[in-house]
Order: structure tokens, then sequence, then C-alpha cells
């Protein structure tokens, strides 16, 4: 329901409003000045699968579904070329988790 816009309470951030602040998020970061540079933002599963979704065009409930897929210390790469070209690189990676037993979903 939140991903459709049918629950809104005006207590809870709306689902437009949420990934409006993401998008404005990622603005910020990719605007900023530097050439060749990395920068890490930490986040939680549900924040990373609504901005990657947005970057990869796909469907508003696609977004909660790559939010819960998202495991705990895992690691998602985006590139930014410039021309706000941001491309997804990586995905949920647990590379610095060798030991599957170590890996958890929220």
């Amino acid at each position: 329901l939140w991903s459709r816009g049918a629950f809104a309470t005006g207590e809870l951030e709306t689902w437009q409003a949420f990934r409006e602040r993401l998008a404005a998020a990622l603005e910020r970061i990719t605007s900023a000045p530097g050439s060749g540079q990395n920068v890490a933002v930490f986040s939680s599963g549900g924040a990373i699968g609504a901005l990657i979704a947005g970057i990869l065009g796909v469907r508003e409930e696609a977004a909660l579904e790559l939010g819960y897929a998202v495991q705990n210390t895992s690691v998602s790469e985006l590139r930014y070329s410039g021309a706000q070209r941001v491309t997804l690189s990586r995905f949920n990676s647990l590379a610095h988790l060798p030991d599957p037993e170590s890996w958890t979903y929220r």
C-alpha cells in the first residue's frame, strides 16, 4: 500500500516523498566537486532497494522487493560517470563474508 501511495497518515513520510529524498541525496553526492573520488554511503535495505529501483527504472513494487533482498552488511556499488549517469555495478555483495553461515537478512 505504501509504495502505491494508498497509505498516508500525515505522520508517516509518503512513498513519493521517500523516493524524492533519496533522489535528492544522490544528486547532492554526485554534484559534489571532485573527479575520480570514492564515496561510501551506509544505509538501510529499504533505502538501497528504492534507490536502485529508481536508477534501474523498475516498477515501484520492485523497489520493496529489492529492499527485502538486501542482506545485512552487503555492499552495493553505484558508478557515476557524469552527465547525471548513475549505473549499478554491484548489488548485495557479501565477498567480505566468505562463510555463508554469516549471511543474514534484516
